[in-house]
Order: structure tokens, then sequence, then C-alpha cells
């Protein structure tokens, strides 16, 4: 059976966690503030089988600005994401902030959802559609359909079932040897001890494996694993799991966090990216402050241009980013930036390369490769 993991995105007050909970039956609203205010704070969670042949695992993540850090998390940790739009609002600043974080990962199935219909007029119905078709318009994001949802007619809900069953079916699983799983949270449960919960990105998990955390290089072993709620004795990628692990803290274990069944990964605290700055407002000055975030980890990190002094709107280039602290990153892997001060994006990209040593300066015309042929330059050169 195919696993994938879906993210919601939206303006607060939208109805991301009631179209969730429409679609699969599961309030995902865990914390007692969010069922007090009414709004979701930290990601929440849920999920749907398809046809007997998908398994979707659904990350609801918040809408208010204030909680942005949590809403990156959910979206780099997805597959396939629904962008959910009031038809009274229309496109909104969270619309486009979370928008445009889709666009700049490589998310490539995205749903738009529109809804609160049935308090709408036609004319704001039609200037949502019309605010939505200009969002689109420049979008790097290869499949993008837009539903409109009405609550009352249950053939739109198994009309977004079904989207998502095509989308899903559309999306490639990575290739990878290595078993990754990336930590959200670590909580204790009476009787078993430390639980961690995250989503399994590549490889599988069963149960008894031997596995290490890192970047704290904490060895411990697989006791047991649910997805969902269901005891599972093996994991494949694409599942979001909780599994529990003997002799390890609670306190010792953190978001942003990786397990692996491999002993012999390297952290790092200087990582190469080559980045995006399609919709940054300002210029970056050379050594600044930002913040990064890849995987499930937030960190702040100072950036180095190797290439100008300045880093322009609208341009694309190779950044070394110098962490105070070890993460534990992966090439390939998304990336996004933002101003440490506004809490605006500054810039998407792709981590090229793990490196062990700070550089200042390269040698060579970045426009003449691709990522790929970035990622092995990069790679051989660092053996020299």
């Amino acid at each position: 059976m195919k696993n994938i993991i879906l993210s919601t995105a939206g303006h607060i007050d939208h109805g991301k966690t009631r179209l969730i909970e429409e679609l699969t039956g599961k309030n995902t609203m865990h914390h007692k503030e969010e069922k007090l205010r009414n709004i979701t704070i930290d990601l929440g969670y849920a999920d749907i089988t398809l046809k007997s042949e998908i398994n979707v695992s659904i990350i609801d993540v918040p809408g208010h600005k204030d909680y942005l850090k949590n809403t990156i998390c959910g979206i780099l940790n997805s597959n396939m994401s629904i962008l959910v739009i009031s038809a009274i609002d229309g496109v909104c600043k969270q619309t486009i902030q979370h928008f445009n974080i889709i666009n700049l990962t490589s998310i490539n199935h995205l749903i738009i959802v529109v809804t609160k219909i049935d308090l709408a007029s036609e004319v704001q119905i039609q200037n949502t559609l019309n605010q939505i078709n200009e969002l689109v318009n420049s979008s790097n994001i290869q499949n993008i359909s837009t539903l409109i949802i009405d609550y009352e007619n249950k053939e739109s809900i198994k009309k977004l079932s079904e989207k998502i069953y095509e989308f899903a079916k559309d999306i490639n699983q990575k290739n990878t040897s290595k078993n990754i799983f990336k930590i959200d949270n670590s909580f204790t449960v009476k009787g078993y001890g430390t639980v961690i919960s995250g989503n399994l990105i590549s490889g599988n998990l069963t149960k008894n494996d031997e596995i290490t955390i890192y970047p704290q290089n904490l060895k411990s072993k697989i006791k047991n694993m649910q997805s969902h709620s269901k005891t599972v004795e093996t994991a494949y990628a694409n599942t979001r799991l909780a599994i529990n692990i003997p002799n390890i803290k609670k306190e010792d274990v953190f978001r942003g966090n990786v397990l692996s069944t491999s002993s012999n990964l390297q952290p790092s605290n200087i990582i190469n990216v080559l980045i995006y700055t399609e919709n940054i407002s300002k210029n970056i000055k050379n050594h600044e402050l930002v913040k990064l975030y890849t995987g499930t980890t937030s960190q702040t990190a100072k950036i180095v241009n190797l290439q100008d002094k300045l880093i322009y709107p609208n341009s694309k280039l190779l950044v070394q980013l110098r962490l105070k602290e070890n993460i534990m990153p992966f090439i390939s892997d998304d990336i996004i930036l933002l101003d440490t001060s506004s809490n605006e994006i500054i810039s998407g990209g792709k981590i090229i390369n793990v490196s062990n040593h700070k550089k200042n300066k390269i040698d060579f015309d970045i426009s003449i490769f691709d990522i790929d042929e970035l990622i092995f330059l990069f790679a051989i050169k660092e053996k020299k």
C-alpha cells in the first residue's frame, strides 16, 4: 500500500480543521488552549485510507502568523498540500505566505479548496476564484487543482477524496537506502516511557531495530510503534509514527532531531545551499543572521554569500549557512529562510552539500549546472 503525507495550509479561520474533520471524521485539535480559543496552535494529525490503496497521513497546520514555525514544519514534511481559502475573505496575507512556502518547496501537487460558500455571495465567490487565478499564475507547482466545497453536498467531499487519490498516485516515492525518521515531538506514556512522534521520510523501520538519534548520537532500539493509534510491526516511507524508545529521557529528544538505523550519519553546523530569493523585498547583507527551517529543525544561522556581497530579490545563488549548533541535514532537502526581525520569507532552496569547513567564495559559475550537478561538484571538492 502506498503512503503519502498531506499538509493543510491557509489563513486563520478559513476552515482547515473543519475540512479535515469532514474528510476524515477526526478533529485535529488536541491541546486545551486550542479548544478554548478554537484555533490551531500546534500541528494536528489525522489519516484516511483511499480505495484500500493509499494511506494518507494528514498534518493540519496553524493559520495564525504567530505560529508560522509550526506551519513551516508541517509543510516541509509533506509531499502534497491543501490550501484552504474562505469564499468570504478570499486570498489573505497568510494565504499568500503559506502559498509562497509551498511554492518554494519540492511539493508539486496542490489542491486549493474554497470553503464557506454557504455564507458567501456569488460576487464574493467569483472574486475569490479570480484572486486564486492570480495567485497561481506565477507558481512553479506543476499540478494545481481548485475545488469548491459545500458541506451540505457530500459529493464535494467525495470529489476532494478523488482528487487526493489522483494526485497521490502520481507522487513518486524517494529512492534511498537510508531509514530517516524526522522527529517533531517527544513525551512520556505511563508504563512505556519515552515516545517520540514524527514522520518516516524514507526507508522503513521495524520493531526491535537498533537506532541512533541525531545529532546527540543517542543509542536505543524500537520497542513499539504506532501509526495513527494502530500498532505496526514495520513502517514504510511517508508514514506518521509514534515510536517507543527505552533508556532515553524525553527531555533529551527534541523537535528537529532525526532517528535512523544508520549509525554513521554525520551531523554538521555548516551547510551549503542553493537559494531562490523570489519573494523578498529587501537586500540581505553578507553575514546577516537568518532563521533556517529544514526537516523539523529551526535554528538561527549566519548567511555567507559565496558569490556576491548582497543577496538581491529575484535571484538564484549559492550561500553557506553557519549554525551555532549541529543539526542532522540531508542533501537535496528543502529549506526555508526567514528574516529574524520581520519573520517574513527570505527564500527557499535546497541543501547542496553538508560541509565540515567554512567557505567564503566559490570558483565556478553555477548558472551552467543543474542541482544534481552542483551536488556532485560540491561532493568532489569537499573530498579534496
